[in-house]
């Protein structure tokens, strides 16, 4: 009897629990993940080396059309998973530099130098960055370090010099009066959605949004859509068959925001509030709709079959139990009346 009142009760209690799930649970949920870079693959000896982005590998032909030695060939990380090779980390990955000269002096490409003076006066000249918009165009030039430098950049640092980070910019909203939260550290100024947000150079950031843009605060977007899944990504070089979202529109139409790199002690609670955070998102993106469409349909057929079972097969066994007692009562009835004839 338990047992038949418990399974009575399924779809009562199925459809109190459906009734209680707020949609907007659902909608404020932020994911936080973090960028992985693809590689620059020699197409001759097939040696990879991370990169940024499909910009910083050497091209395969030159202008004139003939072949490069060194050309190499771009794969994101989603690609190196598919072809069966890690990703690169921030750490692993080199970029160029921003230097104050006009060009990349002898000492900077590598040559030896025995006076540490001129050691410390290039490490005062260059700074790392990640691409060409990341320097101040009068008085700075972007360009690659040479692997024999005595310099070396990646995505976190200057190896040479660990405590002088690699800076990067920001957007910033000029139209509104949020303080802290008009602004984002960013990768680029592609980044900088809207007429409203204008792009702070990298050395400019402490001067007018009183803070530096290190890694773990810097924004990127992501790839969403065709057959892949959804993985944060720094240019649409890191999309293959999926679109492109920058920060502002990942956190808006997908309530999802990706970061550069992880935060030292892993705790993004830790970061400067920027305005991806008071960012909201705005309605359902097609996955929830798919998703709660299948719910529904789910629980509606589960709803039918609970139905089906309590009408057909429950109450099919009380009508059988009803008519082999009313047959038990007629044969006994029988039984009685031949007993009865037989005493005549």
């Amino acid at each position: 009897m338990m047992s038949l009142f418990t399974l009575r009760q399924i779809p009562i209690v199925l459809i109190i629990v459906l009734s209680m799930i707020d949609v907007r649970i659902v909608k404020s949920v932020v994911f936080h993940k973090y960028a992985e870079m693809g590689v620059c693959e020699n197409v001759e000896t097939g040696i990879q080396r991370c990169a940024m982005q499909l910009s910083d590998c050497e091209p395969t032909h030159f202008i004139d059309g003939e072949k490069n030695e060194i050309g190499e060939k771009w794969y994101s990380a989603y690609r190196q998973k598919q072809r069966g090779f890690a990703p690169c980390d921030c750490m692993q990955t080199s970029m160029g530099v921003c230097t104050k000269s006009l060009e990349i002096s002898d000492a900077d490409k590598g040559e030896s130098s025995s006076n540490n003076n001129e050691n410390n006066e290039l490490n005062d000249r260059i700074q790392c960055a990640p691409h060409a918009q990341a320097c101040q165009r009068s008085v700075e030039s972007f360009g690659f370090l040479s692997t024999s430098s005595i310099n070396s950049c990646n995505c976190v640092f200057n190896e040479n010099n660990p405590e002088k980070r690699t800076k990067y910019g920001a957007c910033q909203d000029v139209i509104s009066s949020r303080n802290n939260k008009d602004h984002f550290c960013a990768y680029s100024p592609e980044d900088c959605e809207g007429d409203n947000h204008v792009w702070i150079y990298p050395e400019d950031t402490l001067k007018i949004l009183k803070m530096e843009c290190f890694c773990e605060e810097v924004r990127i977007g992501g790839c969403i859509g065709g057959f892949s899944n959804f993985h944060c990504a720094i240019t649409e070089d890191d999309c293959n068959w999926d679109k492109f979202y920058s920060p502002i529109s990942l956190k808006e139409e997908h309530g999802m925001s990706c970061r550069l790199c992880r935060p030292s002690t892993n705790d993004v609670s830790n970061l400067e509030t920027d305005e991806i955070d008071g960012l909201k998102k705005k309605g359902l993106t097609a996955w929830e709709i798919s998703g709660i469409s299948i719910l529904s349909v789910n629980s509606f057929a589960f709803l039918v079959v609970s139905l089906y079972y309590y009408f057909y097969k429950i109450r099919g066994k009380k009508k059988d139990n009803t008519t082999m007692a009313v047959a038990d009562g007629t044969e006994n009835k029988n039984t009685e009346d031949i007993t009865g004839s037989e005493v005549l």
